[in-house]
């Protein structure tokens, strides 16, 4: 019998619950899950064997990996996931991205000749609590006269990403908000956050300051800039942002705002 969307919801939301099977590219709600499932992934890349579960979210000959979930603390884990696997198609380049205690994926993925390409940590942000030296360094909507300096430090800070300049300027609404931090007429940086009022979360998305202004609260004053307009005019409940772990600057900028660690995962390609 074909299982269902609304199932594989449960089943993840159930398994990423659990910090030995996390995996970062879905949540622990599965109404968010289920909303994921049926606006962004095919049905034709979701993989059951049994109740084991694996999901690519596939797009142009690569996918991000949701899973493997298996309900299993013996030794077969690896094989079962290696049926699941070998359902995905030829040549597919696989990401996966897992919690660090959830030593079953990670150790799978090594077997596989996976690439660690990065350790990251996850940070998230309740509420915001104004500051009295708040408005010191001028912040706006990001307007057409600053795209072209917005695009440049965009390429030069993120050369390789899911989303170029053109495309988060398409994707900007009251929701997406792109702030822009100016001094003396110049761009000194920007922030794009993502959020989704159904479940009353956001998401930060790129942050970057040009290299001549940075040290100068530049950072700060757009990561505050956002979270004020998140929560206050977006009624945002939480906040979260993905850095590299070896970033220990940024991660400190995060904190001294509101943010703190929330999970440390491991991020891993196999080509």
């Amino acid at each position: 019998m074909m299982k269902t969307a609304e199932q594989a919801a449960k089943r993840i939301a159930a398994a990423n619950q659990k910090s030995n099977q996390y995996v970062g590219y879905c949540g622990t709600e599965a109404d968010e899950i289920l909303k994921s499932l049926t606006e962004d992934i095919s049905e034709e890349h979701i993989y059951w064997s049994g109740d084991d579960l694996l999901i690519l979210d596939y797009e142009d000959g690569a996918g991000e990996m949701w899973g493997p979930f298996i309900d299993s603390s013996g030794s077969d884990w690896s094989q079962r996931a290696n049926r699941l696997i070998n359902m995905v198609p030829d040549r597919t380049v696989l990401y996966g991205f897992y919690g660090h205690e959830n030593i079953r994926a990670i150790e799978w993925m090594k077997s596989l000749g996976a690439e660690l390409k990065g350790e990251e940590v996850i940070l998230k942000a309740s509420c915001f609590m104004p500051e009295k030296t708040e408005g010191a360094i001028k912040i706006n909507i990001l307007s057409d006269q600053e795209f072209n300096e917005f695009e440049r430090l965009h390429n030069q800070v993120f050369p390789e990403t899911y989303y170029n300049a053109e495309t988060i300027l398409k994707r900007t609404n009251p929701n997406r908000p792109l702030l822009a931090a100016v001094n003396a007429g110049q761009l000194a940086g920007y922030i794009y956050a993502e959020s989704d009022p159904e479940f009353g979360e956001a998401s930060v998305e790129y942050l970057a300051v040009n290299e001549a202004a940075r040290g100068k609260g530049a950072g700060y004053a757009l990561l505050r800039a956002a979270m004020q307009k998140l929560f206050e005019e977006q009624q945002t409940k939480e906040i979260s942002l993905c850095v590299s772990k070896t970033n220990q600057t940024a991660i400190r900028l995060y904190q001294r705002a509101g943010f703190y660690i929330d999970k440390e995962l491991l991020y891993f390609k196999k080509v």
